[in-house]
Parts: structure tokens; C-alpha cells; sequence
């Protein structure tokens, strides 16, 4: 600090500086103007999921519904997988310490309100006009070893809104452990 209790440039430098430091470009001030203002959100969300197997090959139909403020929509699916030996949902089979699996997922969406594209429920907010049948398409690999899990899964979603005309394309990379028991 100096002598009129300004911090010195450099002096006293966070964690969280030093990280956003990497990226300046991507660290502007945010407007906050258009922002959607807050409000209270509510929903009630139901999915089933049925399990097919035949040998290394899994398919899951499954069927939901949200209702709310924040998303009302339903959607119908097909979710594949196809490994050896997965035991992803419990414990691994004896003798079992690494598995594997390449899955997919196919869901279409009839989206009645979205809050992020609908605009706030409440009051008058931004909006942009819904498109009524979204598709998503889910692809990727699941590895575990032991109680350690990793998963890459490339995703992508038609334009759900009138004014976007291409699809909106994303990657998770998912991690996890299943401690014994």
C-alpha cells in the first residue's frame, strides 16, 4: 500500500488474478444490462429409463417431462452403449478391473418454455421465439478402471430458437470414483 492507502500495482496479487491472468481477452466487464433479471423458479421434472441387454450391447428407451417456470418440455430418447463387462451403474463383475464402453444417446425435445430463450415468467425480460422440437445427440466413450471412471461425450443440439440457424456443438469430460465398500 502506499501512503494515501492505494494498493501498489503488483502488491498483494490473488490466486484468482494470477489465474485470470492467462486469458485477459476473455476477462472484459460483463453488461449486465441485458442480462435476465432474477427471479424465483420452480419445476417438477419425471423420467423413465428401461434397460434392454443383449450380450456387450445395452439399449435404454426413455420418456420425461418437466414442468415449471424454468423448462417445460417433453422428451422421448433412445440412449445405445456397447462395452464389455461395464458394470457402470453398481459394482464391477469378479474379477473385473477394467471396462469399457462407446454409448450414444438420441432425445427429441418439444420445448414449450425455456427460461434462458423464453424471457423471466414473472415480468417483462429479452426473448427470443422458441423453436417447438429441439434434437440431441449425444456421443462418447466411458472408461473405468477399478473405482475410477473417466468419460468423454461429444454433444449436440439442434437451434432452438428461430433466428439460429445451425446446431450448437459442445464436449464434457466427465470424471469419477466409486469408492468400495
Amino acid at each position: 500500500m502506499d501512503t494515501r492507502g492505494h494498493r501498489k500495482a503488483g502488491a498483494g496479487r490473488t490466486d484468482a488474478a494470477v489465474f485470470h491472468g492467462f486469458a485477459p481477452g476473455w476477462n472484459g466487464p460483463i453488461d449486465w444490462a441485458t442480462q435476465l433479471p432474477a427471479e424465483p423458479v420452480f419445476a417438477v421434472s419425471y423420467e423413465q429409463r428401461r434397460m434392454r441387454t443383449v450380450g456387450a450391447f445395452e439399449l435404454q428407451p426413455h420418456a420425461g417431462a418437466s414442468l415449471g417456470n424454468l423448462l417445460t418440455e417433453a422428451r422421448v430418447g433412445l440412449g445405445a452403449r456397447l462395452g464389455k463387462d461395464h458394470g457402470f451403474w453398481g459394482r464391477l463383475s469378479p474379477g473385473r478391473r477394467v471396462t469399457w464402453a462407446f454409448l450414444s444417446d438420441v432425445t427429441l425435445r418439444g420445448v414449450a418454455r425455456n427460461e434462458v430463450l423464453s424471457g423471466t415468467f414473472f415480468r417483462p425480460s429479452a426473448r427470443v421465439a422458441l423453436r417447438p422440437l429441439v434434437a440431441d445427440l449425444q456421443s462418447g466413450l466411458h472408461l473405468r478402471w477399478r473405482g475410477l471412471s473417466l468419460a468423454w461425450i461429444a454433444h449436440q443440439t439442434s437451434a432452438e430458437y428461430v433466428t439460429r440457424r445451425g446446431t450448437h456443438a459442445w464436449s464434457t469430460l466427465e470424471a469419477g470414483w466409486w469408492p468400495g465398500r
